[in-house]
């Protein structure tokens, strides 16, 4: 059930997303003490730096794209675009390269992640401390439940694609939002569509 200071996206409905206001409430933005300036400059030159590093593997990944996987890069996918129902694979002469991402990835898809056996073990964090029979029980619920949860979304349909990506892009992004319907969404961006870095951890 919905209730009314509930977040917009567990419904994940485009109308309800549209309505929100575009910017954070006017309580918040009016704190002397909070140096919105800083964050906004801070974050500009981080998305600048991002695009900056992205720009070579996005000439990159269109070359793969369009040899291989023509409908999976798209740096900015919009309703209307003009090129829609155009021909976008005339690079690709035959199926050898498509045939081979497809092998490849259903390989992964099967050997990896597959729904029809258990691939997924929960456990203690520490190995030392053995679980009593209630721990042990919990431990199983918990881990049909996740396997309960990821069947009945459509986790494993964009896993499949997400394996496609890999093998062509070498990265496929997960995006996992809560779902009123089937508990968790799962969205898959295109190549493109995102940028990748990494902490001082790497």
């Amino acid at each position: 059930k919905i209730m009314p200071g509930d977040p917009a996206y567990i419904t994940m409905g485009p109308s309800l997303l549209s309505q929100q206001p575009v910017s954070g409430s006017a309580k918040v933005d009016a704190r002397p003490d909070f140096k919105w300036d800083i964050i906004f400059n801070h974050l500009e030159a981080r998305l600048g730096s991002l695009r900056m590093w992205r720009y070579s593997w996005w000439g990159y990944w269109s070359r793969l794209a369009e040899f291989f996987m023509p409908r999976r890069y798209h740096w900015l996918v919009v309703a209307n675009r003009m090129n829609r129902g155009n021909a976008i694979n005339d690079a690709i002469i035959d199926s050898t390269g498509t045939l081979a991402v497809e092998t490849c990835a259903s390989g992964m898809w099967t050997g990896l992640t597959n729904p029809a056996r258990p691939w997924i073990k929960m456990g203690s964090g520490l190995p030392w401390i053995e679980l009593d029979t209630d721990g042990k029980e919990w431990v199983e619920d918990t881990e049909q439940r996740l396997y309960t949860v990821l069947a009945q979304s459509n986790f494993y349909t964009e896993l499949a694609q997400a394996f496609q990506d890999v093998v062509v892009f070498g990265t496929a992004p997960f995006v996992i939002y809560e779902d009123f319907e089937d508990v968790i969404r799962v969205y898959l961006p295109c190549a493109g569509e995102y940028y990748l870095g990494t902490g001082a951890r790497l």
